[in-house]
C-alpha cells in the first residue's frame, strides 16, 4: 500500500474509533435508544404498510417544524 492510502486508512479507523466513543458514552449518559441526537425506532405494526414495514428500523429527530408528508412517531407517557 501507498504512504496515502495508510493515512486515509488510519483516519477513517481513528474517527470510527472516536465515534464508537461518542455513542457509548451518550448511551450511558442518557440511557435510552438516542444516538447522535437521533432515536432509533422498530416498527411495531405495519399501520404504516405504503411506506414503512413491520420490523423496519427508523431513525428519528426532534423537531416542532413538521410539513406535508413528514412522518410523525409519539411515544406514550408512563403512567
Amino acid at each position: 500500500m501507498n504512504k496515502t492510502i495508510k493515512i486515509i486508512l488510519n483516519i477513517i479507523t481513528i474517527t470510527i474509533f472516536v465515534l464508537i466513543i461518542i455513542i457509548s458514552i451518550q448511551k450511558v449518559i442518557y440511557k435510552d435508544n438516542r444516538v447522535l441526537n437521533l432515536y432509533l425506532y422498530q416498527m411495531s405494526s405495519n399501520s404504516m404498510a405504503n411506506t414503512l414495514k413491520t420490523n423496519d428500523y427508523i431513525l428519528i429527530k426532534k423537531s416542532n417544524k413538521f410539513k406535508e408528508g413528514d412522518i410523525v412517531t409519539f411515544k406514550k407517557e408512563k403512567r
